[in-house]
């Protein structure tokens, strides 16, 4: 069995069977743009689901309290808080970007550009297909937490402005929703000629 060719595996099967032993690279993530982007969207939907989810339970819990207007200091973590996460998941993702050098790096980036999102990527690409994963979830994990703290914060003293940097952070996480061209853009970004 080629580990690079999907046709291998038999439909509704696993790469994984008795008689083929496992390797790291039948256990690694998805080889196509469309099988990375599809992971990445389902991890961005489930942080933002659990946004709702926990400002729901919040509001419940909060309905029949009186509103302490007074506390400033809530506003004033809420604010910064919020404010470092959105710098945060523009920082930390140069940070953990990798580049891939390649001999042929324009007609790599021009391959990329034309590439059918389902056709599995040369291995020397995959690396760059995971660093893509780990950006993706840590600018949602990063900017969920900011609307989570905000939520926990209007529960705490009723301030309805930190409904604002919940819902500001929802709209960046959706901003920032991986799709197929935000990934070409993203290989294409990161080949540096050798």
């Amino acid at each position: 069995m080629n580990p690079d060719r999907s046709s291998d595996i038999p439909s509704g099967g696993s790469p994984i069977t008795n008689d083929s032993p496992a390797t790291a690279d039948s256990l690694s993530l998805p080889k196509s743009l469309r099988a990375t982007v599809r992971g990445n969207q389902l991890i961005r939907g489930v942080l933002i689901q659990g946004i709702v989810v926990i400002a729901a339970i919040f509001v419940f819990l909060r309905k029949d309290q009186v509103d302490n207007a007074s506390l400033n200091m809530l506003f004033m973590i809420g604010i910064a808080t919020w404010l470092g996460t959105v710098i945060a998941s523009w920082v930390v993702p140069s940070v953990i970007a990798q580049k891939v050098s390649h001999a042929a790096s324009e007609e790599l980036v021009e391959a990329i550009s034309h590439v059918d999102p389902n056709e599995n990527l040369p291995r020397e690409l995959r690396t760059l297909l995971r660093s893509f994963t780990t950006e993706s979830v840590v600018v949602g994990a990063v900017l969920e937490a900011g609307a989570m703290l905000n939520a926990l914060l209007w529960l705490l003293g009723g301030s309805m402005i930190h409904w604002g940097f919940v819902l500001a952070s929802i709209g960046l996480m959706l901003i920032r929703f991986p799709t197929v061209e935000k990934l070409r853009a993203y290989l294409i970004r990161n080949i540096a000629p050798l």
